[in-house]
């Protein structure tokens, strides 16, 4: 009976599901203890293709104290309505990369509650959203960063997410929006806009500042 549950266990952790019991709705998940697939087109070693973070974080393997390792961090979760179905979808916002340099990536990971589960529906990486910015009028030796600290969010049933544009990683001048929808599991780009970064636009907090 235990390897049966099991194996029914490893099925849904592959096909998307995040194992969580007696969910009512999404606000009942534990999203800093749970496995992400990961899906970013990046070349970062010592990742899993799934991870499994607990209390928000996964390190790679590594001696203390060293800071030489690889992380994947639950950076931020916002909740919202991105259907009208009456029922709230969860972005939870991961960050990662090596504790060592002070740049990382960011992807938004969407999640909806089918029959008591929580179910992965769609994964915006920070390369699809470098795409759109790349199609956007802008100088040259423009680059995309990191999302903004507390700019992912849902509202009017559509996702927003902000990332830091322009410039050198230390000061980038600009903050580049992007607006999706979420159709049939897929996002799609209602709007792009660019604009000056306020003062109180700040990024997230790095890996190596939790310890």
């Amino acid at each position: 009976m235990r390897r049966a549950w099991l194996l029914f266990t490893l099925v849904l952790t592959n096909c998307g599901y995040v194992i969580a019991h007696n969910v009512r709705g999404i606000r009942d998940v534990d999203f800093k203890n749970q496995t992400f697939p990961f899906t970013a087109h990046t070349h970062i070693p010592d990742l899993p293709r799934r991870v499994r973070v607990r209390n928000g974080v996964y390190h790679s393997p590594h001696q203390e104290p060293s800071m030489t390792y690889t992380y994947f961090k639950v950076a931020e979760i916002v909740v919202g309505s991105l259907t009208g179905d009456g029922r709230e979808e969860a972005a939870v916002v991961a960050i990662y990369g090596g504790a060592t340099s002070d740049y990382y990536e960011t992807s938004v990971y969407v999640y909806t509650i089918r029959g008591h589960r929580a179910r992965l529906i769609a994964v915006l990486n920070e390369t699809s959203v470098r795409r759109q910015y790349e199609r956007f009028p802008h100088g040259p030796r423009s680059f995309l960063f990191e999302a903004v600290a507390g700019a992912t969010r849902i509202a009017n049933e559509r996702l927003i997410v902000k990332h830091f544009a322009g410039g050198a990683h230390c000061c980038p001048p600009n903050v580049f929006t992007v607006q999706y929808r979420l159709n049939n599991r897929k996002l799609l780009v209602e709007s792009r806009s660019l604009g000056r970064k306020r003062a109180s636009d700040d990024r997230l907090r790095h890996s190596w500042e939790d310890r």
